[in-house]
């Protein structure tokens, strides 16, 4: 897969991601009325927030983009986004517990990881 439609695959993925739409809708309630416990947010706390969420989700997307066509070694995916294999493993263990990615076989001491369902 090419760098652009891998690029195009996870930006789709971002935007139709509940968790961000969640997040976005709750930005009055949190920075003007406050949580369930009444606590209220800066508005610059709640956007930096926003960016950490959606920088963590761009990563997990387009993780779930280089696994889209083939099963993958982290090391394999970490060539394919551009990000280090370190990054990676971390957004691949959230990607298992959120039930998204699963260890697909081991090959030579190194896991393979594909998206579920495929």
């Amino acid at each position: 897969m090419n760098d652009i439609k891998q690029k195009l695959i996870a930006a789709k993925l971002v935007v139709s991601d509940p968790r961000l739409r969640t997040l976005l809708g709750k930005e009055k309630m949190l920075v003007e009325e406050g949580n369930v416990y009444g606590e209220r947010m800066e508005e610059e706390e709640f956007h930096r927030l926003l960016d950490e969420v959606f920088a963590d989700e761009v990563i997990r997307k387009s993780i779930l983009a280089s696994l889209s066509e083939t099963a993958l070694s982290v090391e394999a995916i970490s060539e394919r986004t551009g990000l280090t294999p370190d990054v990676v493993f971390k957004h691949i263990l959230v990607l298992q517990r959120k039930g998204e990615v699963e260890l697909d076989r081991v090959e030579e001491d190194s896991p393979i990881y594909r998206r579920t369902g495929q």
